[in-house]
């Protein structure tokens, strides 16, 4: 168990924190705990420039997986901001889901029909 102390004031809604910042980075205690990287958290490391096909970016295999960071706590996320592979010319389809207990899923995002650049 981690307990931290801060004296910062909180928006809440329905008891959960309204944050306004990126809660999915390394330095606010998010994790990737599925997808493939050859450098470890480079999906949260907060560097969306410096990219290629050795390094910097996180995937999964097609049909099998899925890309999952687990936020220090959860919390109302109001926006994401998504980059896709752009090195080439394909596009992506994908869903996003969000879940409070790893159990029950919700989806808010589905792009599952669309060709995303």
């Amino acid at each position: 168990m981690e307990v931290r102390y801060t004296t910062d004031k909180y928006e809440l809604f329905d008891d959960l924190i309204v944050p306004h910042y990126n809660v999915a980075s390394i330095m606010h205690s998010a994790v990737v705990f599925e997808g493939v990287s050859r450098t470890r958290n480079a999906l949260i490391n907060g560097d969306y420039k410096n990219y290629d096909w050795d390094s910097g970016y996180t995937c999964h295999q097609l049909g099998n997986g899925s890309i999952n960071i687990q936020l220090a706590q959860p919390c109302v996320i109001g926006s994401m901001r998504l980059l896709l592979w752009d090195c080439d010319n394909r596009s992506y389809s994908y869903c996003i889901e969000t879940s409070l207990d790893q159990s029950t899923w919700t989806m808010v995002a589905d792009k599952r029909n669309e060709a995303c650049r």
